[in-house]
Order: C-alpha cells, then structure tokens, then sequence
C-alpha cells in the first residue's frame, strides 16, 4: 500500500495522471514500435544505474573526512611534465 501512495506522490510531484502516462506509453509505442520497448527500458535502467552509481561516489566524495595534518593524502596528484 505505501508503494502504491509512494507512486502516487512521484505522479503528483511531477503533475502527471494516469491518462497522461498511458497516452505516453501510446506515443511510444507508437514511435518505437513494440519489439524495442524492451531494449529502451534496459538502455533507460542501465542509465539511471550509472547516474545514481556516479552520484553516490561523488557524495562519497565530497562526505569523505579531510586528511589528519601531518599525515600523507591516500592519492598522490599526478606528476606535471611541465617544461618538456
């Protein structure tokens, strides 16, 4: 039930029904035509599954606690081959 009422605040947040949704599907379906929805839809989780992998190492990142003074970074910086 609260997945249901989680679905429902998503579609509210984005000001979309469920008539608006299905004449999307429809358009889609139209466009792309039924056999390569399912090729879509795993382009689009493969996408979202990056997006969110690449923003959970930046707030890694960015959460991380500073070095302690005195002791060495865990990453050297490149060396610069300026002068060559």
């Amino acid at each position: 039930m609260t997945a249901h009422l989680a679905t429902l605040g998503a579609l509210a947040i984005l000001g979309l029904g469920y008539q608006e949704l299905f004449v999307i599907f429809l358009l889609v379906l139209l466009l792309v035509g039924p056999k390569a929805i399912p090729a879509l839809a795993r382009a689009l989780g493969q996408g979202m599954r990056e997006f969110r992998s690449a923003a959970n190492t930046f707030n890694d990142e960015l959460t991380k606690e500073p070095p302690e003074e005195g002791k060495k970074p865990s990453v050297e910086p490149p060396a610069t081959t300026a002068g060559k």
